[in-house]
């Protein structure tokens, strides 16, 4: 997990300020976002591998 000074250092490049708190509630966001994601990415691999290539449809 990045740290919060990490997080405040990238969030500040855009010249706007973010109190600890709000840096600490967008990172968790972003965290969860990225979570569901990543399940939906192994969830569509796990279908894709059952009905063939990924990148091709399966063929029947």
């Amino acid at each position: 997990m990045l740290t919060l000074k990490k997080c405040k250092e990238k969030l500040e490049k855009s010249k706007k300020t973010y109190s600890d708190e709000e840096v600490q509630v967008i990172r968790d966001y972003l965290y969860k976002l990225a979570s569901i994601n990543v399940d939906f990415i192994k969830e569509k691999t796990k279908r894709n591998e059952q009905k063939g290539s990924i990148v091709h449809k399966g063929v029947d």
